[in-house]
């Protein structure tokens, strides 16, 4: 790998001995630089005032027209005399003028001797070779030679160590070549009248003609200079763009810092902030710069502090002979702090160093103050950016929020949605269900009040009944107690007609007649307690036991009147009514035991009776209690048929704005998805305005 550093050194050290050792050939082998000064001192005072003025190309590059003396003298003096006046001038106004080292005066002065000498060397052999005595058509071919080569060799030399060292970038390359042919060109002109006036034109013309050059020069230079200017201003918007862009501020520093380059050298870049506590930091220090930087001196702190107090730069020409900087060294020679202003606000410092003295001039400092500016500006949007950056945060983080509420409001329409379905279906069942229940309640209803009607009737069919057997109860014991007496009386009778018995045979067949109306009687009260008995809850059968009881009285009573009528035939049959009425006396024997049974068994009908009407009774009032709650359950139920009517309403209408809801929850959704999609792009932008410290 090459050693730069070694061959810039060694190619610096060739310049200067090479150079100085064909100046010293050059002044030796012709002496007429000494026995004519006048030329060789015009040479010099137009080398060193064209030299003097330079047009500043780049950091690194400059356009001077010394070539016009140089190439004039070549065809109107001696090349001892050129070399004498261009080594001299070079070397005086770089040192004394320009205030360059001692050694970049050696440099530049041998560089540019050494160009010359191979240029006119290479002139002179193709000028000897045209066979041209003096300046004519077949002078030309050694002219342009001369201009090519001096142009090319002076030129290489020139840019040799910054190709070697790259510190030339492209676009710059190409801006430097199109302004050093324009002005070598320019500088060809200059000559080529020159040198007509002096072969055509008395003195007095060649001052008049000088002097139109002069003036054309500086015409020319100051056009050079606007024209450099506006590609200088391109840089200086580059910068604007580079703090405008989305980027961080370390980002906007480093893109600052690039650009500035283009326009100047240094050997450290620097950029301090002043926080809220008055306190000066730094914020930045630049990837561009001399190799082995160490710490940042601590006497620069008083300078510093002076920039912001006062707001104005500090500049140090040459630290050596500043008694502020009594501990530089010789890598910092020159030093410019300037203040970062933003209005009125000093917000921080901007400082600049290099190795030679004297380094930054008046175009210069001008581009450092636009350079200052630029990082003033880049400093204070960022600080404006901060409450963006949060903000923007803010707005991401809210977006969110509302995004995830709007998820839940979404899964909460659709719970809704389905709840409304389901709620809708259940309504139906439910209308359904009621419907039923009304049409099963007005029948219970219905039913509980026939029941209830009937059951009044059974009671008072019952009440009617037991009042029935409440009135037979007395006349069927009536004709019991009757039957009992007709037993003493047919006993009685049964003595008395057996006492007659012998007597008369018609009172034993009336006897006889007596006898079967008692057995007729005896029968029919048989059928009587059968009928009670049978009667169960209406005793109907009583009124017919009743009757025929009335009928037998009345059969009785008859057969009395036939027995009155009779009686006299019934002596014939006594003896027979004798015996009938024994039997007779034999058969009603046990009629008190039935007649008791008989009006037991009655008082058991009586109070069945009575009690099937109690119980029909209440079967009536808990019908009719049934009744009136059926009435108040299909009330009620009627009213849950209108109430289940207005849910069913009021359910489609929610239903209706669940859908409008969903629809709405679409375009929110729509909405949201934008929202998000901004809020995404303005944090993608904001994370580029962070401050980047």
């Amino acid at each position: 790998m090459v050693d730069t550093s070694r061959v810039l050194a060694l190619y610096g050290r060739g310049l200067v001995w090479v150079g100085l050792a064909l100046a010293a050939i050059a002044l030796l082998v012709d002496l007429r630089w000494i026995e004519q000064p006048i030329p060789t001192l015009l040479i010099l005072v137009a080398v060193a005032a064209l030299r003097a003025s330079p047009v500043r190309l780049s950091k690194y590059s400059y356009l001077t027209q010394h070539g016009v003396p140089v190439l004039v003298g070549i065809l109107v003096a001696v090349p001892s005399q050129v070399v004498a006046g261009m080594v001299a001038g070079v070397y005086l106004v770089d040192t004394l003028w320009l205030r360059k080292p001692l050694r970049a005066g050696l440099v530049n002065a041998g560089r540019e001797n050494i160009a010359f000498i191979a240029a006119f060397g290479i002139f002179s052999a193709v000028w000897k070779l045209s066979g041209s005595p003096g300046v004519g058509l077949d002078f030309l071919p050694a002219a342009f030679t001369l201009a090519g080569t001096y142009f090319f060799l002076s030129r290489a030399l020139f840019y040799f160590t910054l190709l070697l060292r790259d510190k030339l970038e492209s676009e710059e390359r190409l801006l430097i070549l199109r302004y050093e042919v324009v002005a070598y060109l320019l500088t060809l002109v200059a000559a080529a009248i020159v040198i007509g006036a002096i072969e055509a034109l008395s003195p007095p013309g060649w001052v008049a003609v000088l002097a139109v050059v002069g003036v054309f020069g500086l015409l020319t230079k100051k056009i050079l200079e606007e024209a450099i200017a506006a590609e200088d201003l391109n840089k200086v918007h580059l910068m604007e763009t580079s703090i405008t862009t989305n980027v961080t501020l370390m980002d906007s520093f480093q893109q600052i810092e690039r650009l500035a380059h283009r326009l100047l050298d240094w050997g450290d870049f620097r950029i301090y902030r002043r926080d809220d506590a008055d306190l000066v930091r730094l914020a930045y220090r630049g990837e561009v710069g001399r190799s082995g930087r160490g710490e940042v001196p601590a006497e620069l702190d008083p300078l510093r502090r002076e920039a912001i107090t006062t707001a104005e730069a500090v500049i140090v020409h040459d630290t050596s002979k500043d008694e502020r900087m009594p501990m530089a060294g010789v890598e910092t020679q020159s030093l410019v702090i300037l203040p970062l202003r933003f209005g009125t606000d000093v917000i921080g410092t901007l400082e600049l160093e290099h190795h030679k003295r004297h380094q930054y001039r008046a175009r210069d400092l001008a581009a450092m103050a636009t350079l200052a500016n630029q990082v003033a500006t880049a400093i204070h949007i960022a600080e404006l950016r901060r409450p963006l950056v949060t903000t923007v945060d803010s707005i991401g983080a809210q977006v969110g929020a509302l995004a995830r509420a709007t998820t839940s409001l979404h899964d909460s329409a659709d719970a809704l949605t389905a709840a409304s379905k389901s709620l809708r279906f259940g309504l139906a069942e439910q209308d359904a269900f009621v419907t039923a229940g009304l049409k099963a309640t007005t029948a219970l209803a219905s039913g509980s009040a026939e029941i209830a009607v009937q059951g009044k009737r059974a009671a008072e069919a019952s009440a009617r009944a037991s009042d029935t057997a409440s009135r037979n109860r007395e006349t069927i014991r009536d004709a019991i107690r009757r039957l009992v007496d007709l037993k003493h009386f047919v006993g009685e009778s049964s003595r008395q007609v057996g006492e007659l018995g012998n007597v008369t045979k018609r009172i034993t067949g009336f006897i006889g007649s007596i006898r079967e109306i008692a057995d007729l009687t005896n029968l029919i009260s048989l059928n009587a307690a059968i009928e009670a008995a049978r009667a169960g809850q209406e005793g109907k059968g009583f009124a017919v036991v009743a009757a025929e009881v009335r009928e037998l009285a009345d059969q009785s009573a008859r057969a009395a009147r036939e027995a009155g009528g009779l009686l006299a035939a019934i002596a014939e049959q006594v003896t027979e009514i004798t015996a009938q009425m024994s039997h007779g006396e034999r058969a009603v024997e046990g009629v008190e035991q039935l007649g008791e049974a008989a009006v037991e068994a009655l008082e058991e009908i009586v109070n069945t009776t009575r009690e099937a009407g109690t119980s029909a009774q209440r079967i009536g009032e808990t019908a009719g209690q049934q009744e009136g709650a059926f009435a108040k359950l299909q009330e009620q139920i009627g009213h849950l048929a209108t109430v289940s009517a207005k849910i069913r309403e009021e359910t489609n209408v929610l239903a209706s704005q669940a859908g409008r809801a969903a629809d709405a929850q679409q375009e929110l959704d729509g909405a949201i998805r934008q929202l998000e999609q901004v809020s995404t792009h303005l944090q993608s932008i904001a994370r580029h305005f962070t401050v980047g410290e």
